[in-house]
């Protein structure tokens, strides 16, 4: 039984052929079932798996923001049980995974002996996905002797490298000010920027989980003003690209799934008579309210208060891409139990997509969950 016609897709195409050392990523595995049911049973059904990387499945991060061909991909880490960004699209998967996966001077050097072969497949993947022109920049990257340097000195180098490439796959100003934002935070243990609404692009949760981590750091000395900084977070879809406290590097961490409620949470905890510094409006949005029964439940919480706000938030606040974030969440909160919750959920957001016309999102939740009714008591 197929996941989604994606995975089929390129399971056909490529169909007898090692992809493992030159696309740098896989479309079959012998326990592809296991993988990706264990990431649907951890909530992550708004997860469009077709591939794999090493142990991590590889997939579209469904959105009603944007089209599935623009939507940003995600790896599931079966160690972490989380999902982080690996790419802005699936056009430029390929050198995202290379990039991933070259990190040191041997690989380096193999992949030059293999650049032909590397190539011919790289170019017959890219074709597949209309994007045979972004391999531009990755193979002059390989051929270019020069960039073993990278792999020679500092971290701080590798990091460089590591942006370059993302600046030059998502070339738009939501990645400039992300970049930006970045180096300051990583420059300045101690900065914290006045707080804006900025829009980050495919970096929003990143960013606001990062900025939340930064503000609660900054409690006990400054209670003043911080309040934005959480609320934003907190509204954040949870279990994506997790931050902890503190920047530590460009890459969203994979090893602190539950750092997106940081922010709100954390500070309620130490501080529940300080509720003054939220407005009225903020103290009765139903996240906020979601966000209490997580520090009241911690570990116990099965996402039942998201699901609510989801409802709110599509009928009383006419807000569906707050209602599909509320319901990621919920998923995620279900799944860290594995509570058949989860399930629940998906329906949810199976009918919310139905009734906003999202037709590619329904069209993947439906055929998903069937696949995942079909094999849940199987594996």
């Amino acid at each position: 039984m197929k996941v989604n016609k994606l995975h089929q897709d390129f399971k056909e195409f490529y169909k007898g052929s090692d992809t493992k050392y030159s696309l740098f990523f896989e479309f079959e595995q012998s326990d592809e079932v296991q993988k990706i049911m264990r990431m649907f049973k951890k909530g992550y059904w708004s997860a469009m798996p077709f591939g794999f990387n090493r142990k991590d499945v590889v997939s579209i991060k469904l959105s009603p923001s944007y089209s599935i061909e623009d939507s940003p991909l995600v790896k599931f880490s079966n160690i972490t049980k989380v999902c982080t960004t690996i790419a802005p699209n699936l056009k430029r998967l390929l050198p995202m995974c290379a990039l991933d996966y070259i990190d040191d001077e041997e690989i380096f050097i193999e992949l030059q002996d293999d650049i032909n072969e590397i190539l011919k497949q790289a170019t017959s993947f890219q074709k597949h996905v209309n994007g045979e022109h972004e391999l531009e920049f990755y193979k002059d990257y390989l051929l270019n002797k020069e960039n073993l340097l990278f792999f020679k000195n500092t971290p701080k180098e590798r990091e460089k490298f590591y942006i370059d490439f993302w600046n030059h796959y998502n070339k738009s100003p939501e990645q400039e000010k992300t970049v930006t934002l970045l180096k300051k935070l990583l420059e300045d243990q101690s900065y914290l920027p006045d707080y804006e609404e900025i829009d980050y692009g495919i970096w929003n949760t990143y960013i606001y989980n990062s900025l939340a981590g930064r503000a609660n750091s900054k409690l006990r000395t400054e209670t003043k003003d911080l309040w934005e900084y959480y609320w934003r977070g907190v509204q954040q879809p949870h279990g994506f690209d997790a931050m902890g406290m503190v920047v530590d590097g460009v890459k969203p961490s994979l090893n602190k799934s539950k750092s997106n409620i940081s922010g709100l949470s954390s500070f309620n905890s130490s501080w529940e008579e300080e509720y003054d510094c939220f407005p009225k409006e903020v103290q009765e949005h139903p996240i906020f309210h979601a966000t209490e029964s997580i520090r009241i439940k911690g570990d116990a919480y099965i996402g039942e208060e998201h699901v609510l706000a989801a409802a709110i938030l599509d009928e009383k606040y006419n807000d569906p891409i707050g209602a599909w974030n509320a319901l990621v969440s919920a998923g995620y909160w279900a799944g860290l139990n594995e509570s058949p919750a989860v399930e629940v959920i998906w329906e949810t957001a199976i009918y919310l997509a139905e009734k906003h016309n999202w037709t590619e999102i329904h069209e993947v939740l439906v055929q998903q969950y069937e696949y995942y009714n079909f094999y849940k008591d199987k594996v």
